[in-house]
């Protein structure tokens, strides 16, 4: 860890996949971009507009770097819903207009983020789009055949998370694009008809993710989730077809020529700058960042465990158990006959920032679950959601910081018996 790191502050903070603290180099790096220097807009001819536009094209590269994609091929955007959204959208209007389908078809998994399956919704009540969601299995990843037998002769996209949110799990997106581009050239599907776009707004900074190696037309990265301000994300529009000419992925927001004209308008020069130092860090320090959150999320797994058994309260812990089939710094735990959210609530003040993985409508005696848990098979079981909690430490969290969260919450657990 790089020695201007914030140190943690008073309150232990184990929510690193709700956001992360802006890093000091992100914030150092950003304000340049304030001074009297350079304010400049990117569009602009002038000395003031190529400085601004140098910046921008420095993180872009940056960006680039990190995600093993073509600089030009990074569309930056304000946050991970906008480029879900454009995604979708403009892989809809690109085969309604392109390839002459009346009504496009997406296909999604059910673990998917409320970004993807709340937009595929309104879309297809507004009669823009037809949508399946397929389902994922009992650790919360997609299968890639699964989801290829969704595919259909007027499927247009399939969108399908790297990294799930909740539970951590890691999805094999390189085999789900092999299995999904097999089947669209089974049925024929007209070449370059089907688009693939993975979430990644989870795994990007935690876990290697290569545009490449993954075999997809659009990838989505976010910000916040690794050190840079909220506000700022991007989505990878893979190839010049994609960019430019009939087969172009449509823009979501039109207007000016800005990122090769897949969206417009004036870029967000300090927080691009953001993003790409966030990505210059994150970079350089992968796997030492793989290797102490793994080694804090098993302090915090054993820690809980040895609670657990020592109150006799059973534990189950969401998601695959190999540490390359999930995220190094997530822990996803359900401790049954504990209910997690009102627990969570009165150590959120002062004790504890964590996160719980299910919501209760409080008074019905009803449990809605998380849609992930839900999805994962535990609909049925209210002990599981009520009791479950998510703790995610980022690259900020110390050994210390992450046993003192535990132990408050192991203390809280011990006063509600």
């Amino acid at each position: 860890m790089a020695a201007s790191a914030v140190a943690p502050v008073a309150v232990p903070y184990l929510d690193c996949n709700g956001t992360t603290p802006v890093y000091d180099e992100v914030r150092a790096a950003m304000l340049p971009c304030l001074d009297a220097s350079g304010f400049g807009n990117p569009s602009s001819g002038h000395v003031y507009g190529a400085n601004a536009k140098r910046k921008v094209d420095n993180a872009r590269s940056q960006v680039a770097s990190l995600l093993e994609c073509d600089a030009n091929d990074v569309v930056f955007t304000s946050c991970g819903t906008e480029a879900d959204t454009h995604a979708i959208w403009g892989a809809a209007f690109r085969a309604k207009g392109a390839f002459h389908v009346d009504v496009p078809h997406v296909v999604a998994t059910t673990a998917e983020h409320p970004a993807v399956i709340e937009t595929l919704k309104m879309y297809e009540q507004l009669g823009i789009l037809k949508y399946t969601l397929a389902p994922v299995t009992n650790e919360g990843n997609a299968d890639p055949a699964t989801v290829a037998e969704c595919i259909t002769t007027s499927t247009c996209l399939v969108t399908c998370m790297h990294a799930n949110n909740e539970v951590g799990a890691l999805t094999d997106i390189a085999a789900v694009s092999q299995a999904c581009r097999q089947r669209a050239e089974e049925m024929k599907l007209p070449e370059g008809q089907l688009l693939i776009h993975t979430d990644a707004a989870q795994s990007v900074g935690k876990v290697p993710v290569s545009v490449k190696a993954m075999g997809v037309d659009m990838l989505t990265v976010v910000g916040h989730k690794f050190g840079a301000p909220k506000g700022i994300a991007a989505l990878v529009v893979v190839g010049d077809e994609l960019h430019e000419g009939p087969k172009r992925l449509v823009p979501l927001l039109s207007g000016g020529s800005q990122e090769r004209g897949a969206r417009a308008g004036t870029e967000n020069v300090p927080y691009i700058v953001g993003l790409g130092e966030a990505a210059r860090i994150a970079t350089e320090e992968l796997d030492d960042y793989m290797n102490r959150t793994e080694r804090i999320r098993s302090i915090m797994l054993a820690d809980l465990q040895a609670a657990c058994s020592s109150r006799g309260i059973d534990m189950i812990v969401h998601g695959p158990s190999p540490s390359d089939r999930r995220l190094p710094n997530t822990l996803s735990v359900a401790l049954l006959g504990v209910d997690a959210k009102p627990m969570l609530s009165a150590v959120g003040a002062d004790g504890v920032a964590a996160s719980g993985g299910a919501a209760c409508h409080s008074g019905t005696g009803s449990v809605s679950g998380s849609h992930v848990l839900v999805a994962m098979g535990h609909g049925g079981a209210n002990d599981v959601l009520r009791g479950t909690m998510r703790l995610s430490v980022g690259r900020l969290t110390t050994e210390d910081e992450a046993r003192r969260g535990v132990q408050v919450l192991v203390d809280q657990l011990a006063s509600s018996s």
